[in-house]
């Protein structure tokens, strides 16, 4: 029967869609396969299932496709500079609904997506949290004991918020010699910007120091520790920080902005996050993560790309944010190379864009897109 299935799904997508487009709702596909694989008794029901599955699959699709402003997005997409191509997954609490896929890029397909990483990054560390291995408010003093009395009172929060005062860009220079502990104290090595607390500055050195710090109480390396905590557990095959070798061998790590991972496997990631966390981290940690962080303290530096007026959360920007509590009713990590992640926290509808691009070339495009998915989810 899944045989029959998959070449009646086939002819459809043949027969309903541009050529260029024919991964539309790939991933409702793959669950009306799963639905069938598993035919007993009850065959009957599960072909009935499987054709509602595909039915809701095609009728969102078709919902976003046939917008004029969609088709725009995509072909600003498909001409974006250095691009070979896209692919976008979005879904919702019951996991993917709507895929589409342009060019030589695929859903298994790993690439480094820039800033999209702190979504990781913050989802391991508050794993240490969620333990109790470290608390939020805990300031670094006690792991960098020869650093000065301001910078001692540095929290692993102001860290992962970007509100430490540590200059944001030193570790776009830095070689990444001599291991975590050594970029994270040549990250501490000059004098803060701003007195912690008091100034945002979007970057990512400070999450250098907090993987550093992450390292030293668990005794692992980061790549082991994000495989153990995050990848492992989702059954991310594809996840590596620094640029893949051999293997489970990796480059340099980059907290801020250096893993590599396909759309399938961040789409993994996504949907757990908005569904509180599942079993990787608490529900109360992910509010934690997309709930504003910044408060009072001066916006010094944002990138050109983020909408005015947005917030910061834990590794996240924060749109739409609550005055009472700061919970973030829009949320998303936007790398420079084009990744956009997102997750809409008031109705739970959640996605992804893979581009390797510039985000300042195409994010007018993805951020129409992500608003006619959201109408039709």
């Amino acid at each position: 029967m899944s045989t029959l299935l998959e070449l009646r799904i086939k002819e459809s997508l043949l027969m309903n869609y541009p050529r260029q487009l024919l991964f539309s709702f790939v991933f409702t596909v793959m669950q009306a396969l799963a639905a069938c694989s598993t035919a007993t008794s009850n065959d009957a029901a599960n072909v009935e299932n499987t054709a509602a599955i595909l039915s809701a699959g095609k009728k969102i699709a078709q919902c976003v496709n046939d917008e004029e402003t969609t088709q725009t997005s995509f072909s600003t997409l498909r001409s974006a500079p250095r691009s070979n191509g896209f692919i976008v997954i979005a879904g919702n609490a019951h996991g993917a609904q709507y895929t589409n896929q342009y060019g030589n890029f695929g859903a298994n397909d790993a690439i480094n997506i820039a800033s999209a990483s702190k979504w990781a990054t913050a989802v391991t560390l508050l794993t240490l949290v969620d333990r109790e291995e470290i608390k939020l408010d805990t300031t670094i003093g006690e792991y960098f004991p020869e650093i000065d009395a301001v910078k001692k009172s540095i929290t692993l929060r102001q860290l992962l918020a970007h509100t430490s005062g540590i200059a944001p860009r030193l570790i776009r220079r830095d070689t990444g010699k001599g291991g975590a502990q050594s970029v994270a104290r040549r990250m501490l090595a000059p004098k803060l910007l701003a007195p912690p607390g008091t100034s945002f500055r979007y970057g990512g050195s400070s999450m250098q120091v907090a993987g550093a710090i992450a390292e030293q109480i668990t005794g692992k390396n980061w790549s082991a520790l994000f495989a153990e905590r995050v990848a492992g557990p989702l059954g991310l095959k594809t996840a590596a920080w620094g640029r893949p070798l051999r293997g489970p061998e990796v480059g340099r790590e980059m907290l801020g902005g250096g893993l590599f991972i396909s759309a399938r496997d961040f789409a993994a990631l996504i949907h757990t996050l908005s569904i509180g966390g599942g079993d990787i981290v608490s529900s109360a940690s992910i509010d934690q993560m997309f709930s504003d962080q910044v408060g009072d303290a001066r916006i010094d530096f944002a990138p050109n790309a983020v909408v005015t007026g947005s917030s910061y959360g834990l590794g996240s920007w924060c749109e739409g944010y609550e005055t009472v509590g700061g919970a973030c009713k829009f949320v998303h990590s936007a790398g420079a190379w084009g990744a956009y992640p997102w997750i809409d926290r008031t109705d739970g509808t959640w996605g992804v864009i893979f581009i390797k691009s510039r985000l300042n070339r195409v994010v007018d495009a993805e951020r129409v897109l992500i608003k006619n998915i959201e109408n039709c989810l």
